[in-house]
């Protein structure tokens, strides 16, 4: 249950030890160049997520056929809308263009992604949604009680993103001594 992203742009020696480890889902947008290679090379392998800024049928589709060209492949596993602040962004034209690329063997599930619980909520709630990404870790947490079992009821694919609060939930707070067990990214995925 753990996706590895391309944005820190990882050595091939990385990607391959997580391969091992057991790892078939990554996180991928155009500029991660080494992931780029290694989804091409093994795409049968593995899992992608990818999206969009975007927010009309234009672009959208030309997102999607960027994204299959650049991975050499005929679909991809999860596309999301990203960075989604507004319920403009989940309109009547985007969720029907998503539900045509799906249909059409493009994509294999539709979401998006959000740090707005309530905008998540609402749209979940509203349906027509296989998946939501939203931010969770112990320095933001109270999803576990409100969108995880909304999405469990509503049928929706969940994944989390932030774990480690983008390694602030690793360093000692500010001003004080750092206390005498450190909190590793492993307690942190495991907390997520």
């Amino acid at each position: 249950p753990l996706a590895i992203s391309g944005v820190t742009d990882l050595p091939p020696r990385t990607m391959e030890r997580a391969l091992a480890a057991g790892v078939n889902l990554f996180f991928w947008e155009p500029g991660y160049e080494a992931l780029t290679r290694l989804i091409a090379a093994r795409r049968q392998q593995l899992l992608v997520v990818t999206g969009s800024y975007e927010g009309d049928r234009r672009s959208i589709v030309a997102d999607v056929e960027q994204a299959l060209r650049r991975l050499r492949t005929d679909h991809l596993d999860v596309f999301l809308l990203f960075w989604v602040r507004s319920p403009e962004r989940l309109s009547d034209e985007v969720r029907e263009t998503l539900h045509e690329l799906k249909r059409a063997g493009k994509i294999r599930t539709c979401g998006f992604s959000t740090h707005d619980r309530a905008l998540a909520s609402l749209a979940i709630r509203s349906g027509g949604w296989d998946v939501l990404m939203t931010r969770h870790s112990a320095a933001h947490p109270g999803a576990e009680q409100s969108l995880f079992p909304l999405c469990a009821t509503q049928g929706t694919g969940l994944l989390t993103f932030s774990a480690t609060s983008y390694g602030r939930l690793l360093q000692p707070l500010p001003g004080q001594e750092p206390p005498a067990v450190r909190i590793t990214a492993a307690d942190c995925y495991r907390y997520s």
